[in-house]
């Protein structure tokens, strides 16, 4: 494989590992070109406000719209880009969110980083007592990889957040994680299995409802390795193990544990040149040691990519 197709298959992997979350254009700009991508998407939440109860459980539909660009300042093989979104939710209690990001990535034959500042307005949160509000997000987040050689990358990736609310609430908190990943790129970088670690901890105002977790994963990719590829697609298991972390043995969350198992699979297709259709499903399914505190959720998410 050559540097060409290298650099392709790598910044394909990154690209598409988190779809609904990143940031960045397809593609790859010429040193002082910029280019940009309109977005389109649909969403269906399977029990949306997290129901306990399969009776109460409401599924919800939303529409959103994403604009996407990155420039390339010069010779070296760095990014700037940004994007702004809104997403309109087909329910009463989640009002039009609106988010916007910026940040920099850079991408050689060994080195790979990226950072960004991303901030949501009204978004859906679930992340405190597992129930549904409204938060203003502001995330800074950070992932770096090494290729140690040309079957073997190593990477960490960290975050911090802050979530805050229209009126004064005990829900406020501040997130930050850490974590470690390895992949393997011996299969002809067509077949990329990976693993990784994620450790996080939300401390909440409320203090019975902060939390530690600690996330472990597998995925395996079939990623393009030729400009000709049209096809992407992945699979990903995440078990989430979150702790309770209120000391007091009164508080009803005392020693409260759940396991968190995740399935994540993404299929993107290119149908002509700058013009991409894709399908992205998850569902999680939480076991809580609170009797009647279990239940599932899901996503599915589709839509179309125009570039220009």
């Amino acid at each position: 494989m050559n540097k060409t197709h290298f650099c392709a298959a790598m910044a394909a992997a990154f690209l598409f590992t988190a779809l609904p979350l990143s940031a960045q254009p397809r593609g790859r700009s010429t040193p002082g070109g910029l280019r940009s991508e309109m977005r389109i998407q649909g969403y269906y939440f399977d029990n949306f406000f997290h129901s306990t109860r399969p009776a109460d459980e409401e599924n919800v539909t939303a529409l959103g719209a994403e604009l996407r660009a990155a420039f390339r300042p010069g010779q070296q093989p760095l990014e700037i880009f940004g994007h702004v979104s809104a997403t309109k939710y087909g329910v009463d209690e989640a009002s039009n969110s609106y988010g916007a990001r910026i940040g920099t990535s850079f991408d050689d034959e060994r080195h790979e980083w990226i950072v960004f500042l991303d901030h949501a307005e009204n978004r859906p949160s679930f992340e405190v007592a597992n129930t549904f509000a409204r938060a203003d997000v502001t995330t800074l987040a950070g992932e770096y990889s090494y290729r140690l050689s040309k079957d073997w990358e190593v990477g960490g990736e960290t975050a911090l957040q802050r979530q805050t609310y229209d009126v004064e609430s005990d829900r406020e908190n501040s997130y930050k994680a850490i974590g470690a990943n390895v992949r393997y790129r011996g299969f002809g970088y067509r077949i990329a299995p990976e693993a990784g670690i994620l450790l996080s901890n939300r401390d909440v105002e409320d203090e019975e409802e902060s939390y530690d977790s600690f996330d472990k994963y597998l995925q395996v990719a079939y990623i393009p390795t030729m400009a000709g590829d049209p096809l992407y697609v992945s699979l990903r298991y995440r078990m989430r193990n979150r702790s309770y972390t209120i000391g007091d043995r009164a508080a009803g969350n005392f020693g409260r544990e759940e396991n968190r198992g995740a399935w994540t699979a993404l299929v993107d297709y290119r149908l002509v040149q700058n013009v991409n259709v894709w399908v992205y499903y998850s569902t999680e399914s939480i076991d809580s040691s609170l009797p009647s505190r279990d239940f599932n959720t899901g996503l599915l998410l589709t839509g179309i990519t125009i570039g220009f």
